[in-house]
This record gives C-alpha cells, sequence and structure tokens, in this order.
C-alpha cells in the first residue's frame, strides 16, 4: 500500500479563481444557488449535448461541488491504492478540480472532456498555478496505457453507462467511479443508473473497494481487466454484501427484490465470460511431449535444460528485442525463451503456459539459468492473461497458434494486443503452413495416377491431427493480427523447407527448387512468421 498522501483540500481557492477568472462578470448569486441556476439554463437550451458542449452555469455548479469536499472521500480512495508518480485519467473532468488536487500531490494527470466553457476554464487554471497537463478532447482519440482511470459523477449523465465503463477500462489497469442512486429530488440532467447491471458487471473485476457514500453515491474501484473464473467469487460477495446494507436500509421487502435482480446480473455476467474449454486439452502436452517431440526438445533434454535451440535467440533477434524491455512468452513450453531474453538484456520475460508439465520443466528451466529474479512463468489460460494491460513492450508466441482454434487464436491476439504498451510489438512464429499440405502437397499427389493411388490423402501424422487445429497460411495469419487490432502488420516466409512427409524423393526435390523462386517460396517453406504493432 503507498504511504500516505496529502491531498491540500482548499474550498476558498475554487471560489477565488472563478471570481478571477470571471471578472466582472462574476456573480455571487449564481455560486450560492447554483442548481437552480443550472436547471434553468438547462430548460432554456436546445437538448442535452448543445447544454453540455455550451454551459456556464456548469462553472459554478462544479465549483460549488468542489468548494463542498463532497469528492473528497473518493480521491482519498484512490491515493491509498496508486503512488504519487502514477498516470492517472481524469475522464469527464469539468472544471478539473479533482484532478489539480492530484497534480499538486506528484501524481501525472492528464484530462479528457468536450471543448466546452468547463475545460477552456480548466486550460486557465493550469496556466493560473503554473500547472502542466494534458487535456484530450472527448470528439477525438483519448490515449490509453494509464495506471488509473477515474469519472466520478459522470455516468449519471450519458445514456451508455456499461459503454463508459469499456471506455475507462480500455485505458487503464485500475478504475474507479460512483455509480449515483436514484432518489426523490432526481435531477434532469440525470439519467436513472441501472445500478444492478452496473454492480453485476463490477463483481466480474477484482474488486479493491466497494462503498456506498453520502447516503446514494456507490463509489467503486477495481481492475480493469475482467477477473478470473476462480477469482470472482470475492468480488462477487463484496457487492452482494455491500448492496444489501444499502438496500436493507428501504425495507426487507425492496432489499431482498433488488439482491435477486443483482444475484441474476452476476449469473450472467459470469456465465458470458467463462471462457470455454480448450479445444486441444492441456493434459495431450505431456511431459513427454516436452522432452521428445516439441520443437527444441533435442537440445534442452540432451542438456538437462542448460541449452537451448538455436530457434529462441534467432527469433529475438528477428523480433529487435532491445535491452530494457519486457518480454510476455505465450505459450512459453519449456521456457527457453524466457532465459534468452533475459540473458539478451530484457528487464523482465514472463512466460503463460496451460500445461502443468510444461510450468515444471519451466521453472527448472529458470532455476538452472539462475534467471529467476527476471523471469517467471505462470500457469494460466492464454485467453485470459493475468497481466496488467500496457505493461510489456513484445509478446511473442512461437509456434503456438496452429494449437489453438479459430476462436481461440482471435481471443488470444487480443489480449497480446492489451498486454502491448502503445507501439510495442508482437511476433509470431508458426510451423507448419496449411500452404504445404492443402496446395503443394495436393498439386503434387494429383499430377500423377500412380500417387493419387500410393499417397495418402492428408499427409499429416497423428501428432499434427490432434494438436495442430488452425494451420496458417500468409493470408489467413495476416487477417488475425489485422482483425485484433494490430498495424503495420506483415507476414513472410521462413527458411525451414520440411520434406518428411512427401512419399518420394523426387517429389521432395521440388520443394527446394521451388524455395529459390521468389514468388513461389510460399509453396514449399513450411513456417510463417509475422509481426504487428499496438497503435
Amino acid at each position: 500500500m503507498p504511504a500516505p498522501v496529502d491531498l491540500r483540500f482548499t474550498p476558498a481557492r475554487e471560489e477565488a479563481e472563478l471570481r478571477e477568472y470571471l471578472g466582472a462578470d462574476f456573480e455571487m448569486r449564481r455560486l450560492r444557488h447554483h442548481r437552480e441556476q443550472l436547471q434553468a439554463e438547462f430548460r432554456a437550451s436546445h437538448g442535452e449535448e448543445a447544454f453540455y458542449r455550451a454551459s456556464e452555469g456548469y462553472l459554478y455548479d462544479l465549483t460549488a461541488f468542489a468548494m463542498s469536499g463532497v469528492k473528497l472521500p473518493y480521491l482519498q480512495e484512490l491515493v491509498r491504492r496508486i503512488p504519487p508518480g502514477a498516470r492517472v485519467l481524469d475522464f469527464g473532468c469539468g472544471i478539473g478540480s479533482d484532478g489539480l488536487l492530484l497534480l499538486e500531490a506528484g501524481y501525472r494527470v492528464e484530462f479528457a472532456e468536450f471543448d466546452n466553457p468547463s475545460s477552456r476554464y480548466l486550460r486557465w487554471r493550469l496556466r493560473r498555478r503554473g500547472l502542466q497537463a494534458p487535456i484530450h478532447d472527448l470528439d477525438g482519440e483519448v490515449p490509453a496505457g494509464f495506471d488509473a482511470a477515474y469519472s466520478f459523477d459522470v455516468l449519471e449523465h450519458v445514456s451508455d453507462p456499461l459503454a463508459l465503463l469499456g471506455q475507462l477500462e480500455r485505458r487503464a489497469n485500475l478504475v474507479e467511479v460512483n455509480l449515483l442512486a436514484g432518489g426523490d429530488d432526481q435531477e434532469p440532467l440525470h439519467h436513472p443508473l441501472p445500478l444492478a447491471r452496473l454492480l453485476g458487471h463490477v463483481a466480474g473485476h477484482r474488486l479493491h473497494s466497494y462503498r456506498v457514500l453520502h447516503g446514494r453515491s456507490h463509489l467503486v474501484l477495481y481492475d480493469a481487466e475482467p477477473a478470473s473464473w476462480g477469482a470472482r467469487p470475492g468480488s462477487v460477495l463484496r457487492v452482494v454484501d455491500g448492496a444489501a446494507r444499502y438496500w436493507g436500509t428501504r425495507g426487507r421487502a425492496a432489499a431482498l427484490h433488488r439482491l435477486a435482480i443483482a444475484r441474476r446480473r452476476f449469473a450472467e455476467a459470469d456465465r458470458a465470460t467463462r471462457p470455454a474449454p480448450p479445444a486441444v486439452p492441456a493434459d495431450v502436452y505431456d511431459t513427454d511431449y516436452f522432452l521428445h517431440r516439441s520443437a527444441g526438445s533435442q537440445s534442452w533434454h540432451g542438456s538437462d535444460g542448460a541449452a537451448r535451440d538455436p530457434l529462441y535467440d534467432g527469433s529475438l533477434e528477428l523480433a529487435r528485442l532491445q535491452p530494457g524491455e519486457a518480454v510476455l512468452d505465450l505459450g512459453t513450453g519449456r521456457g527457453e525463451l524466457l532465459v534468452a531474453a533475459v540473458q539478451r538484456g530484457a528487464s523482465r520475460a514472463v512466460g503463460v503456459e496451460y500445461s502443468s508439465a510444461a510450468v515444471a520443466l519451466a521453472q527448472q528451466t529458470l532455476a538452472r539459468a539462475a534467471v529467476a529474479d527476471q523471469a517467471q512463468v505462470i500457469h494460466a489460460d492464454v485467453r485470459e492473461l493475468p497481466v496488467p494491460k500496457g505493461s510489456f513492450d513484445l509478446v511473442t508466441l512461437l509456434d503456438v497458434v496452429e494449437h489453438l482454434s479459430h476462436d481461440e487464436l482471435a481471443a488470444t491476439l487480443r489480449e497480446a494486443r492489451r498486454a502491448l504498451r502503445p507501439g510495442g510489438r508482437i511476433f509470431v512464429h508458426t510451423f507448419p503452413t496449411r500452404t504445404l499440405y492443402d496446395v503443394t502437397y495436393r498439386l503434387q499427389r494429383a499430377s500423377r495416377p500412380a500417387r493419387r493411388e500410393r499417397w495418402p490423402r492428408n499427409p499429416r501424422n497423428q501428432l499434427e491431427r490432434t494438436m495442430h487445429i488452425n494451420e496458417q497460411s500468409l493470408g489467413s495469419l495476416r487477417s488475425a493480427l489485422r482483425a485484433a487490432g494490430f498495424a503495420n502488420v506483415k507476414v513472410f516466409p521462413g527458411a525451414w523447407i520440411y520434406t518428411d512427409f512427401v512419399p518420394d524423393a523426387a517429389a521432395r526435390r521440388v520443394y527446394h527448387r521451388l524455395a529459390r523462386i521468389p514468388y513461389l517460396r510460399r509453396l514449399a517453406v513450411a513456417d510463417l512468421w509475422a509481426e504487428g504493432v499496438r497503435r
């Protein structure tokens, strides 16, 4: 837990700055009656959107709220979780009072708001206080990669609060919002929030804090990434317990009704997000497979884990790994790439593997190389990576994509993109290609009647038929990476001429001849490399 942070809350400063900014136009009456004057301005406006983009009354209304200290407990909850120096997004910042407190406490705050009188006042306040911070226009692109994002007293103003939560979750590792329950004095500017549905969504994440403040403001602080299935019950219980206490104050019958809705929402959320079982069960990849049949096994097994196949260092060379970069290896197997990455200057290397046999071997590899302080292996599903958003510079998948179904690959690539920092790279190797078997082999088999009789229709061995459920071509791999949101995608043939499956020597020589012709090379080479960039 970070050390206590002093937030220098000074109500008088809020009023003084507004007076100075407005000069002779400042009206104390509008500050004292901020609520009434704001509602009158809204009734006279040409719709909700026009109101938010032009309202001068919000300067008084937001100043009055800042002076009240209503949101100070929200900020105190946040600074208990993240230290000064953390990068924080104030989304829907208004006049920026919350973010200014954090800026002055040493946080790297960025603001997001429409171009309106409130954001123009915020720019003046930053200059007045001698502070610098970006203000992003909500009509444009708001960046990602934040340690935390918060949005206070904003969700009740939007038509789709779940979509707004999604925007925050895509941009930060930690999210804090308050969900304002409806009251007898429902503001005309407030949309009724589907509280049970929103709490059900939050319960699908690791929940750090849930408090009800000021009678009806449900403050939640949670991890942006959905929790693993095993970690969700704790969050569900905390939400249900808090909801019971809140609705219980309004009568037992109402509380039970609300809880029934909430529990149904929790169940729906969990069913919707729980991944299907892997297309290839993890126990297929046993110790024997990793010691005798997978790529690089001969080097590893022959040295008891001390040596590694050149594939791993060669892959990092092609991926242009730079000293100090963080590497995430998906389907890490025995973990050789993690050792290679650390020895080539990576600041840290993390491997993810769902086979328990592989995890045990990878831990042996790390221990043998004495890199366990900079490298680790995580036993997890690559479709649900237990890593923070935007925390790696390079993600590698070596001989993994062919083992994943189409849907599994799509989910894995989306997770890989999430794990990368903006500008981070993905690097992929796959063997064998679909073209090798389904195009070149079939053409050779069909070219002569004798071959049609003697050559098998499907040349794949039993291991390939069991495990290689999604072989790739140049086009399919390129499409998969682009569909996952990667830019600057490049897919190119490797150098591996694999002909063990071809029944006669004359036909095997054809692959070598084709490989020497640039525009026919893809028909002969057995492997593909691919790379892309997260924007």
